[in-house]
């Protein structure tokens, strides 16, 4: 259970989908904070353009699934963490979907019930 006044970081999975899609599938597990399993998604993405190289084209079908499940995997983990520390797994009570989500800093406060932007 969070304290009064606990700072949480919330994850956008949007951003962490794009992340693995657009830069490198991984980092959006990164993004999220779980090393481990965004250093195996690196490593399996790795090794998959070195057998595509290797193989002229035979693996574009496994590397096209690697961005996928990385994407997906990322997407719904920042959800998780979000979830875990906020009890909500998209968005904030009452927030819009905007566009820093992802770098704001939300103070909880027990008092209210509420979700204040520090």
């Amino acid at each position: 259970m969070m304290e009064t006044g606990e700072i949480v970081r919330i994850k956008n999975p949007g951003v962490a989908a794009f992340l693995s899609i657009l830069v490198w599938p991984g980092s959006g597990n990164i993004y999220n904070g779980k090393f481990r399993h965004g250093f195996i998604w690196i490593s399996t993405a790795t090794a998959g353009w070195m057998l595509y190289v290797v193989q002229l084209g035979v693996f574009v079908s496994v590397l096209i699934s690697i961005y996928i499940l990385a994407s997906l995997h990322a997407h719904r983990q920042a959800r998780k963490i979000n979830t875990s520390r906020t009890g909500s797994p998209g968005h904030l009570p009452g927030k819009t979907n905007q566009v820093k989500e992802a770098q704001s800093v939300y103070h909880v406060s027990h008092e209210r019930g509420k979700y204040a932007r520090s």
